[in-house]
């Protein structure tokens, strides 16, 4: 089986092979990974990892005349377990490697040594990233036997015993979830069966670092590009289910020795048909969709501001299993008054465990507590009500709107049901005007500043100029356009103790 090449990428591989027919003849050079199988599914690729079969990777860049050679040391944590070489050819950045045997005990970085094609393809985490292409013969190598039908059934099989796989790093549980959501493969049985054995569970929970969970999840940068992880990707709600079949989500995404109640909890409640992870799931779904391009396929945001929206979805209801924010009505009902709160502070509890960035965090924290807000608004609310969510919400008030319009429809019974979107449609078109007439500013302007306050009142710095702000915003969003002097004289008349200087 031969792979279709591009105009560079039949240059670039008749350059390698010149220098292997006259510097090196003995030396096999093999495509390896992910190119191989995004080309034989039809997909571009431009990652291009060259495994060499007698020498390093430094050795053999060496050879290259003239080419700029970088050196990108071994990261263990990083799951680069061996020292690459990147050479810059004809515009496109190559690693080199050499072909490698791992070999694991107690830890999840393994002890290489140079290895055959065979033992190369083995090691690797499934069998649909262990084709080679091999430049000598311009033919793809399946040396698992099994990559090339397993792609071709759309299949994730691991090229060994699936135990053994991830014992040796759970890690790999995870970037299983990652390419079958990626490309809508189904996970073998014996791959299912075998990550949801409790050793693994419990070889993930002692091997592997938050660091590399949130890199998995959200993605990490990659030289000029964002590899992206499985809530960012092309299919984030097929991850979190494999997620939940595989007993990984209450790992990542429930606080640890916490008495909460199973997110599969029923709701119990008049306006819920669905349990709390089942309504979650299908808020999820519903915002997955709303948030592609035209095609369908590919997210109207970049990486960061999807991970954001996801994880605000995820987390939203969390606060539901938390027996503080459950109600029993006299007919045997529940209600979850101000779960929100609850919901906002597992996430932020969950979030600071991945490790995730404070700016995220403070975000998805914030979308989380104010998920709840738009419910409760009249269906003609007042313009200051929704300068104030506009205000508290900042440049995320939006997604809000987003994340109130999929809550509303994670639920069979709201099922097309178009007057649902219409009433929160129409709340964001008002808050759009409202933006346009703040000039773009999601805070309205203070027609005073600081300085001017404390000459005016004759005011020392500290809190009491606080205080006069806080009351000036409030009135600011009923009354937008004030002057300068319509804000002294309507501070004039507030009932503050001025610390005068």
């Amino acid at each position: 089986m031969k792979i279709k090449l591009g105009k560079l990428e039949q240059d670039i591989i008749s350059l390698l092979k010149n220098i292997v027919r006259e510097k090196t003849p003995n030396t096999t050079l093999r495509i390896a990974g992910g190119y191989v199988r995004d080309k034989l599914l039809g997909l571009e690729s431009h990652d291009i990892d060259i495994a060499i079969d007698n020498m390093t990777g430094l050795e053999f860049a060496k050879l290259l005349p003239k080419h700029k050679i970088s050196v990108i040391e071994a990261n263990p944590e990083q799951s680069k377990h061996l020292e690459t070489v990147q050479v810059n050819i004809l515009g496109r950045s190559i690693d080199f490697v050499n072909l490698r045997k791992e070999t694991y005990s107690d830890s999840r970085i393994p002890t290489i040594e140079i290895g055959t094609p065979e033992e190369d393809a083995l090691r690797r985490d499934l069998t649909i990233n262990a084709l080679f292409y091999n430049i000598n013969t311009d033919e793809v190598e399946d040396f698992t036997g099994k990559g090339l039908a397993d792609l071709k059934n759309g299949m994730c099989r691991t090229p060994i015993d699936p135990l053994t796989t991830f014992i040796d790093d759970p890690l790999r549980v995870l970037r299983t979830i990652r390419f079958a959501a990626k490309y809508h493969f189904e996970l073998d049985s014996k791959l299912i069966e075998a990550a949801q054995d409790e050793s693994v569970h419990e070889a993930f929970r002692n091997k592997i670092s938050w660091d590399r969970i949130w890199s998995e999840m959200i993605g990490q940068k990659e030289g000029d590009d964002w590899k992206k992880g499985f809530l960012t990707g092309p299919n984030p709600p097929l991850a979190i289910k494999y997620l939940a079949d595989l007993g990984y989500r209450d790992i990542l995404f429930r606080p640890p020795n916490v008495n909460l109640h199973p997110w599969d909890t029923e709701q119990n409640s008049k306006y819920h048909d669905l349990n709390i992870w089942e309504h979650t799931v299908s808020a999820f779904k519903y915002l997955f969709a709303t948030s592609l391009s035209n095609d369908g396929m590919t997210p109207r945001f970049d990486t960061m501001e999807y991970a954001v929206r996801n994880l605000a979805m995820l987390l939203h209801d969390i606060g539901k299993c938390d027996c503080r924010y459950i109600q029993k009505k006299e007919d045997g009902t529940l209600s979850y008054k101000q779960h929100e709160e609850g919901s906002a502070e597992w996430a932020e509890h969950i979030l600071n465990k991945l490790n995730a960035p404070i700016d995220v965090t403070s975000r998805v924290v914030r979308l989380v507590a104010e998920h709840m807000r738009l419910h409760t608004l009249p269906d003609k609310p007042t313009d200051k009500s929704l300068r104030k969510f506009i205000r508290d919400l900042g440049t995320d008030w939006e997604y809000s709107v987003d994340i109130a319009i999929a809550d509303a429809y994670g639920k069979n019974m709201a099922h097309g049901d178009a007057t649902i979107r219409a009433r929160y449609e129409q709340f964001r078109e008002r808050m759009k005007y409202l933006l346009e007439t703040q000039h773009g500013q999601t805070k309205i302007s203070r027609p005073i500043n600081g300085h001017e306050l404390m000459q005016k009142f004759n005011l020392k710095p500290g809190p009491v100029v606080g205080q006069y702000f806080v009351l000036l915003d409030e009135e600011l969003l009923e009354h937008p356009d004030m002057t300068k002097q319509d804000a002294i004289e309507f501070l004039q008349q507030q009932p503050i103790s001025p610390n005068k200087a």
